[in-house]
Formats: structure tokens, C-alpha cells, sequence
């Protein structure tokens, strides 16, 4: 710790077979540390790179401390075959990039690295392991995952809400990323977690999970990013105004009485209206209906546009 390099230090190979401790090491040159072996818990807090830094094919076993570290030139985290780099949990908060566009990810295990306050906007990913995350849970089991940063799931574990809008900026950051080199795919993702992050900063119940445009955003289109998300609302009401239908005006019996009630539902979601003669409830279900079938298809379609733009 508080060590000084004035030229480059070449760590190349090296193993480290314990604790390693470089908190607050200035780096005046090049720091090389490709092929490194770190077997402990791994401090790099503080630390000053101040010409190139490469971690090329390098391995943490345990943990890595990167927090408010700099790096003023560039630096390559690449992994390599089986060696995804990082096997533990990364503390890579609050890390200054005075040239992020000149720093490289790829190949690497990111599901349990912690980025908040670092601007990752510019930082260059390339096949990148990201935490995973259902949009929806019924009964314990995540529906629809989408890829996530660890500092959602670690913050929410610890009950830090004063974390979510730090975490909103860092989802943002990386949609923007992603959107520049043509990835709409894991945008649509991290929008996704942008999002979330607005929803969950509501204090209360109701409203982060009902009274909110946003938690309707959620349950209706599934923030516009899932194609088959608005299809399958769309199923659910139709069997609902089916339903309503089916006792609400009641037209023969058996089978024939819900086909006509499935039929009726149907031609309501696509702009039909009620059927024929209706009054009442059975007039304003049809006219519910014509609502819901206009806005699911919508968000069907910018749900398309977004999945598959150029």
C-alpha cells in the first residue's frame, strides 16, 4: 500500500497466493498484469494508474477492490477460454475513467461486480456476463429474466432505497452503451432495469405496484421491450370479457352460449365494440374492450419496432 511506480511495473505471470494489498499505489507508467493469479481477497482501492493498465487473461479467485480508483489512459479487463477474469464478488463503485472509450470488457463475469457511480457510458462490452433478473415473480419463480446489474440485487438485499437513483443513472448509462453499438436486445434489458429503479423508488405499496403510470408501463406492455408480453395481456382479457359476456348477456346455451361469448370478445378487441343490441354493463364491457385491444396492440408493435430496429 502507498507504494510509488515512476516507470512501468510489470507484474506479468505473477502469483499471488494470499491477501494482496496495492490500496492507494500510484501507477506512473504502464501496469502490466496479464496472466496474474491473485488467490486472496484482492485491494486496489485508491489506486492511481496513470499509463495503460491490462488485466489481460488475468484470474481473481476471490474478491476485487477497485473503489475510487483511476485510471487516466486506458485499461483492458479481457478474459480468456474457461477464465471469465472475475469469480467473486468486484467492488468497481465510484472508479474514475478519464478516458472511458479506451476501456475494455470482454470476456467477462460481471453478475456479481458493483458499478454504481462509475460512468460506464463509453466503456467498451463485449461478451459480458451480467447478473440475471425475472421482470415478474409468480409463486418464487422469475418470469420474463432480463439481464441485471448486481448493485440492484445487492442493494435491494440490504434495504438500501437511497441507492436507486444512482443505480437508475447506471441502467441508463448502459442503454445508451448498448444502443450505440447496435445491441437493442440488452438495451432493451438495462431500459428495462432503468425502469424498475423508477418504479421501486415509490415508497408506497400502492403505488409502486398499481397507482403509478409506471407500474401500469409494467404489467400492460412490460416497459415495451417484450413482444409476447402485450399478446398474452391481450389472451387474458379476452377470456375476461368473455367471461363478462358469457353472464352479462347470456345468447342460447352450452357451448354455443360461450362460443358466442369468446366470439363477441374477440370482435370487441379488435374495435367491434359490444354486440349487438347490448345495454347497460354489457355496452361499457365492449367499449373496455376496444381500449384494451387498441393499447395492447400498440405496445405489441413498439415492442416489435424496438426488438428488431436498425
Amino acid at each position: 500500500s502507498d507504494a510509488r511506480f515512476s516507470g512501468k511495473a510489470d507484474f506479468w505471470e505473477a502469483k499471488f497466493k494470499g491477501e494482496t494489498d496495492f490500496l492507494d499505489v500510484r501507477f506512473g507508467g504502464i501496469a502490466n498484469f496479464s496472466v496474474a493469479e491473485f488467490g486472496g481477497d484482492v485491494t486496489l482501492a485508491g489506486a492511481e494508474f496513470g499509463g495503460y493498465t491490462d488485466f489481460w487473461g488475468s484470474c481473481f479467485t476471490k474478491s476485487a477492490n477497485f473503489w475510487k480508483a483511476s485510471f487516466s489512459v486506458g485499461a483492458s479487463f479481457v478474459g480468456e477460454g474457461d477464465n471469465w477474469l472475475f469469480r467473486s464478488e468486484v467492488n468497481f463503485t465510484e472508479v474514475y475513467l478519464e478516458r472511458p472509450e479506451k476501456v475494455r470488457f470482454h470476456h467477462i463475469d460481471l453478475s456479481k461486480c458493483l458499478l454504481r457511480g462509475t460512468d460506464v457510458q463509453e466503456v467498451d462490452f463485449v461478451d459480458v456476463r451480467w447478473a440475471e433478473k425475472g421482470l415478474f415473480s409468480f409463486f418464487g419463480h422469475d418470469v420474463m429474466k432480463r439481464q441485471a446489474v448486481y448493485d440492484e440485487i445487492y442493494s435491494l438485499e440490504k434495504g438500501d432505497w437511497k441507492a436507486l437513483p444512482e443505480i437508475e443513472k447506471l441502467y441508463r448509462q448502459l442503454t445508451h452503451n448498448y444502443e450505440n453499438a447496435r445491441s437493442y436486445s440488452l438495451a432493451g434489458h438495462f431500459h428495462c432495469g432503468a425502469m424498475e429503479m423508477v418504479r421501486k423508488q415509490h415508497r408506497s405499496w400502492w403505488r409502486r405496484n398499481l397507482f403509478s403510470l409506471v407500474a401500469l408501463y409494467r404489467y400492460l406492455a412490460g416497459y415495451g421491450e417484450y413482444p409476447s408480453w402485450p399478446l398474452t395481456v391481450l389472451a387474458v382479457a379476452w377470456v375476461l370479457l368473455a367471461v363478462g359476456f358469457y353472464f352479462l348477456h347470456p345468447t342460447g346455451e352450452g357451448w354455443r352460449r360461450l362460443g358466442w361469448a369468446l366470439l363477441h370478445s374477440a370482435q370487441a378487441l379488435v374495435f367491434r365494440g359490444a354486440p349487438e343490441g347490448a345495454r347497460g354493463l354489457t355496452q361499457a364491457l365492449g367499449f373496455i374492450g376496444s381500449i384494451i385491444g387498441a393499447m395492447q396492440i400498440a405496445f405489441f408493435l413498439i415492442a416489435i419496432r424496438r426488438r428488431f430496429k436498425r
